[in-house]
């Protein structure tokens, strides 16, 4: 199915979880019952394999994502990236309590933390998909335009943001003032961390004026770091953070001279690991039990106009035309991969149930698709008037 979703210009990840689907509950157990039975429904002693495998993908692919994570930026990026950030911020917000109009009996998880159910709605707003929009403006040939820099810069700085968050709501065992504080003190610290701290230690740790500094500098990079862990066991943040941290750790301490690494690792979990995770969300779907089809229209529609009124109107305040700032807008309400990985955090850790996993994994493959053919009927329309594809236009 990866291959099929290539051929039609679709995000290979779709493929994959629509693999996943074909062979799991939704398709294969209704209309070829005794094969799903013997050959495809996971029994008891299966289930700790799966889950190994299952949980090696969303290590390696949050430890891939930490590696590709820029800490530093240029000026030029700034002033457009805090406003998209702004943006963010305001859809996070909407997001956040647009949950008491819209109902959350319905959605609400196992562990029935209401606090830690608002916010992963409002993450489900406000995410955006870095491989996806990535992936899209690669197959376009236009990942070095400085629209496709900025979009991946802003959404590299607000899902760094939104995966610490994340990570501090999966304790099962945290109360919601608990959550509140972990929230409130962890994202802070740790986001100064990465983009101020670490990027500044880094730089100084490869000044080689001295031996004494060098080693100086690493034994505090290497203290700082132990904080920073010592931090997270205490406040029981997961397997997410620590994969993300160790990513932006070793690419900051290692930079260039891990291009062959990550160029072998990449192609590895890429055509292993990462789908077989992609694969097991789609079995994990059934559309025919747990899919409430009014209810995910309604929150496909509400959390897109939130996203991208959001984005637009603060592209307006830096003077962009319409088509810069729908392009923007369109750019930022991909979910991809996120939106998916934050369905299969939330439900595993009780925040929300299948029906509201299902919604969160469907929108973010039909908002994949979106951008996708978007972006390709802009540059293929923009081409052919002799236009520079995706330029970003003012007033």
């Amino acid at each position: 199915m990866r291959e099929v979703s290539r051929l039609i210009k679709f995000p290979q990840v779709i493929g994959e979880i629509l693999g996943g689907l074909l062979l799991g509950p939704t398709v294969l157990a209704i209309f070829f019952p005794e094969i799903f039975e013997n050959h495809f429904m996971l029994k008891a002693n299966q289930k700790p394999a799966l889950d190994v495998v299952y949980n090696l993908g969303l290590i390696i692919l949050m430890f891939i994502s930490g590696m590709e994570t820029k800490t530093t930026y240029k000026s030029k990026e700034r002033a457009i990236v805090s406003y998209l950030l702004a943006g963010t911020l305001v859809a996070f917000v909407l997001g956040f309590f647009a949950i008491n109009f819209y109902g959350f009996q319905q959605i609400i998880g196992v562990k029935g933390d209401l606090f830690s159910l608002k916010l992963v709605f409002a993450i489900a707003v406000s995410v955006t998909s870095i491989p996806v929009i990535s992936r899209i403006f690669l197959d376009l040939n236009l990942l070095h335009t400085r629209f496709s820099t900025t979009v991946i810069t802003t959404a590299t700085i607000q899902d760094m943001i939104l995966w610490i968050m994340l990570a501090t709501l999966t304790n099962r065992l945290s109360s919601l003032y608990s959550n509140i504080i972990q929230v409130v003190i962890v994202t802070p610290l740790l986001l100064f961390g990465i983009l101020f701290v670490l990027p500044r230690l880094s730089v100084l740790l490869k000044n080689r004026k001295t031996v004494v500094n060098k080693n100086l500098l690493f034994l505090i990079l290497i203290q700082s770091f132990y904080i920073i862990g010592v931090i997270v066991y205490l406040f029981n943040t997961n397997k997410i953070l620590s994969a993300f941290l160790a990513g932006v750790i070793v690419n900051n301490l290692f930079g260039a001279k891990l291009t062959t690494f990550k160029k072998h690792l990449k192609k590895i979990a890429l055509n292993s690991f990462i789908p077989l995770y992609f694969g097991i969300v789609g079995y994990k779907l059934n559309l025919i039990h747990n899919f409430d089809l009014y209810y995910f229209l309604g929150f496909l529609a509400m959390s897109s106009f939130i996203k991208i009124f959001c984005i637009y109107v603060c592209s307006t305040f830096l003077k962009f035309n319409i088509k810069t700032s729908m392009n923007f807008s369109i750019a930022m309400n991909t979910r991809g991969g996120p939106g998916i990985v934050l369905a299969t955090i939330a439900f595993d850790a009780g925040i929300i149930n299948e029906i509201f996993f299902t919604t969160l994994v469907i929108t973010s493959i039909i908002t994949s698709l979106i951008s996708g053919y978007w972006f390709y009927f802009i540059s293929e329309k923009e081409t052919k008037n002799n236009e520079v594809p995706l330029q970003i236009t003012t007033k």
